[in-house]
């Protein structure tokens, strides 16, 4: 055996301990599914490894009983479920607080998840190349992890809860079949390291609703991702929106706003869209920049406790002035003004 072949076996070999070592790292084993302790004192386990050999539907107790004594089950460990290839449903508890990397991906028959409501966290690439054809994000969630969802190929539709604070670099990637978006109501931005890589390679989605804004880490701006430029319907909650001169194929925009500020579509899309506002505003869109360029302006009836109505008619608070030059300035001036709102839409102010 040559030096070279000696070192590769021993490599193999330590790579198959480390992850045998990983794999079976655990303390339970009750019903096919293998529990590490989190915490003796407050009684607490980690799901962390399951039999292959487990099949159709998956309902995760919150509680297990080992030696008499009560654990509760509070995360689902790294891998838990990975390639788990018989899977066909999961029901996870309400004491479940995180799941972690990898922990169902390539399911490949897994369906459907119930998350819990006490969830906070979806980490790196958890459910990436699973089949989950709709899920349910709980309103408690704060953060998806890199490349979360990444490849799940018959999901139709996300929405993103007003819970959420980030959404990491490919957490969505290539679900070529996402045909809608909704993005809950929420005064606060969500933040994103590079947000065109969010949504990278969603190139069919068709249906937008955008209740708050997208702020890009990387650049340093607010910024839609790349993909929502091809929607051709699009609702906007707030009085403004931040890169509207990109979308340029849309054949249809609702603003549920009251208050337009000044904004900048395409020509095609004043030609071609017909824009919906709420009853009774027409004649302050037909006056508003931006808006009275549409040729076809109706009023539409919203109904909107669907999906939110958190922000629609607050007045959007200002955070930042300049003046003409672009110098930031610590309150109104007389003459023009430059403002921008926390949610990066800007608009001109007189004052006399």
């Amino acid at each position: 055996m040559t030096k070279t072949n000696f070192r590769k076996k021993c490599l193999s070999l330590l790579i198959s301990l480390i992850l045998s070592i990983n794999i079976n790292a655990y303390d339970i084993v009750i019903d096919g599914l293998c529990y590490s302790v989190v915490n003796l004192e407050d009684m607490t386990v980690s799901l962390t490894y399951c039999s292959r050999d487990l099949k159709g539907d998956l309902v995760v107790p919150d509680t297990i009983a080992f030696k008499g004594k009560k654990l509760t089950v509070v995360n689902i460990g790294d891998q838990a479920f990975y390639c788990c290839e018989k899977l066909t449903s999961v029901v996870l508890p309400n004491t479940i607080k995180s799941i972690g990397e990898w922990a169902f991906a390539h399911c490949s028959k897994l369906t459907s998840i119930k998350l819990p409501d006490s969830l906070l966290i979806i980490d790196n690439d958890t459910f990436r190349r699973s089949n989950l054809v709709s899920i349910t994000l709980p309103k408690t969630l704060t953060a998806i992890g890199s490349g979360a969802f990444s490849g799940c190929y018959q999901l139709t539709s996300i929405t993103i809860p007003e819970s959420i604070k980030e959404i990491h670099d490919l957490a969505f990637e290539a679900c070529s079949s996402l045909k809608e978006v909704i993005i809950m109501d929420s005064e606060d931005a969500i933040y994103m390291p590079s947000s065109d890589n969010v949504f990278k390679y969603c190139y069919g989605i068709e249906t937008l609703y955008l209740g708050r804004s997208v702020y890009n880490i990387q650049s340093k701006d607010y910024h839609w991702p790349l993909a929502f430029f091809y929607a051709s319907k699009i609702t906007i909650v707030q009085g403004g929106l931040v890169n509207s001169e990109r979308f340029t194929n849309l054949r249809e925009v609702e603003s549920l706003s009251k208050n337009p500020l000044p904004i900048t579509f395409t020509n095609s899309v004043y030609l071609n869209a017909t824009l919906y506002v709420p009853v009774g505003t027409k004649a302050i869109f037909e006056a508003t920049d931006g808006w009275k360029q549409f040729w076809t302006i109706e009023e539409r009836k919203f109904e909107t406790s669907s999906v939110g109505s958190s922000v629609i008619d607050k007045v959007i608070v200002p955070s930042v002035y300049y003046n003409i030059r672009g110098e930031k300035l610590d309150k109104l001036q007389k003459g023009m003004n430059i403002v921008r709102d926390k949610n990066g839409n800007a608009r001109k102010i007189i004052i006399k």
